[in-house]
């Protein structure tokens, strides 16, 4: 089998794995609301998808995304998934010789993209507290050169989930524009932020904003998003997308049902997210087991005794799963205040196998805004700065009136490997 076979066939098995949740793809598990189920269901029993749908997707669900966003002098082109229209934009804006500037980390797939046309890509380090994790507007204006056509921002950051603020949008825009640049502004997190402000408000002309319904509403699977921008630029990429007979029906008619009741359905789904605290429990104990496949995500339980007997049966599905470098278990909801979730992150770029290796895991804030930052020692130890090098171990219960417990937990024997994701 060729390296590509054998990474789908993994990813074949974690797909028919029944009630899996993997955490690594960030999918929304949140029960739909049953008018999705509806028109999904009414699609088929009346047939659509006999028929190809409108190449610029359907009018209802285009101006229900622009007026989502709140662009309402923008227009849309409806894609299959986010990612299809990121694909589309790089191919259509860049040529051989362009330069492409994004962040380090940021979403691997469009650096694939901007490359494969022949534009040469430039990474700027995000990761680390003395960038404060996120991008300053000052360090993207001296990484501009002449040959700078597009900016990629991932906001919010992917994997990072740093926002930016309104003050550093707006910058951002106005260095993107005196550049004569196009600004990518990719908002398939932009839901899930306290507060997020769009690019497409400050630099109209030139900013596309990247729209997912795989996050927030949970379609991951039916590949359903959309590229907004100024109309003509929408325009010039309808001349020749890659679904140019039209994305699912049975996707549009979901994502669509989806817009009409997220104004009662979603915030249920954010209270869910942001409903657990965190809170110190020690954790050394729970580190059992060859972590050979990098992430490890187990069921909230409710004492110790299941968590580390459930901890060490998903650990022996992890070994053979290293090639993709995650693996998830069930997440259920916690059923009281005291249940908890343990999650063995995966290493980053270039990470091995490093046996007996110590690493701290701090324990921050319920109110999720203190930032992971791992150190550690030993023959294996790799430096953080830059690249996305670490592990920890997160252990999550309590509530957010608890604040920050000030503590880090030694955890011995964790290692594994990672991908590009």
């Amino acid at each position: 089998m060729k390296p590509f076979e054998v990474r789908n066939a993994h990813f074949d098995r974690l797909v028919n794995t029944p009630d899996l949740r993997w955490m690594g793809q960030n999918t929304n598990h949140a029960k739909p609301h049953a008018a999705v189920i509806e028109a999904m269901e009414r699609c088929i029993r009346d047939e659509e998808f006999h028929v190809y749908a409108p190449p610029a997707g359907l009018e209802e669900l285009r101006q229900g995304i622009v007026s989502d966003l709140g662009l309402k002098d923008h227009a849309a082109l409806v894609s299959d998934g986010a990612v299809s229209s990121l694909y589309h934009v790089c191919h259509t804006l860049l040529q051989p010789g362009d330069e492409f500037i994004t962040t380090d980390p940021t979403w691997n797939w469009p650096m694939a993209f901007a490359r494969s046309v022949g534009a040469t890509v430039k990474q700027i380090p995000i990761y680390g507290a003395e960038y404060g994790y996120r991008l300053a507007p000052e360090r993207l204006a001296a990484a501009i050169t002449p040959k700078t056509r597009v900016v990629y921002l991932v906001d919010p950051n992917n994997p990072l989930g740093t926002a930016c603020t309104s003050a550093e949008i707006e910058s951002i825009a106005a260095i993107a524009k005196a550049a004569g640049a196009y600004l990518i502004h990719d908002c398939t997190y932009r839901h899930f932020a306290h507060s997020h402000e769009l690019a497409a408000k400050h630099y109209p002309d030139r900013t596309l904003t990247i729209y997912s319904f795989s996050k927030w509403l949970g379609l991951a699977g039916l590949r359903v998003g959309a590229v907004v921008a100024d109309p003509d630029l929408i325009e010039r990429l309808a001349g020749s997308p890659p679904n140019n007979l039209g994305s699912s029906i049975l996707s549009q008619r979901a994502a669509l049902a989806g817009l009409k009741i997220k104004s009662e359905w979603f915030p249920g789904v954010l209270t869910q997210q942001r409903g657990m605290g965190i809170r110190r429990i020690p954790c050394a104990q729970y580190a059992k087991g060859d972590f050979s496949g990098g992430e490890v995500r187990l069921r909230l339980l409710d004492d110790a005794s299941q968590g580390l007997e459930h901890f060490e049966r998903v650990a022996a599905k992890v070994e053979d799963a290293w090639f993709e470098g995650q693996v998830a278990a069930e997440v259920t909801e916690p059923r009281d205040a005291g249940s908890f979730e343990i999650a063995c992150e995966r290493p980053g770029k270039f990470g091995g196998i490093l046996a007996q290796r110590k690493r701290h895991a701090r324990v921050v804030s319920g109110d999720g805004r203190q930032q992971y930052r791992e150190v550690g020692d030993g023959p294996g130890h790799r430096a953080v700065h830059g690249k996305r090098r670490h592990e920890d171990i997160v252990v999550r219960g309590g509530n957010a009136a608890e604040g920050r417990a000030e503590a880090e937990d030694v955890v011995e024997g964790v290692a594994g490997h990672d991908q590009e994701t």
